[in-house]
């Protein structure tokens, strides 16, 4: 987490459409002034259609997550959950 607790996940979109601009996005001005810093370290390496969403909006926009490792030996897991309050 950041220095203030504010919880981020990173998040792909393969697709590179509808790119996500909420607070935290890869645009500098939707990050907290304290946070520049972070927002240089974490976003130096992001891959194309990468980005970066603070934990709580991230539990309200999703309902599922599919997990891809993708390398020589592909694998999908799938979990069935549910975001607790």
């Amino acid at each position: 987490g950041l220095s203030d607790g504010t919880l981020l996940v990173c998040l792909r979109n393969p697709h590179g459409s509808n790119e996500y601009s909420g607070p935290f996005s890869r645009n500098i001005r939707t990050w907290p002034s304290r946070h520049e810093a972070a927002f240089r370290r974490l976003n130096e390496r992001l891959l194309p259609g990468s980005f970066w969403m603070p934990f709580d909006v991230f539990a309200l926009a999703f309902t599922g997550v599919a997990l891809c490792r993708m390398n020589v030996e592909w694998q999908e897991l799938r979990f069935s959950s549910r975001f607790s309050q």
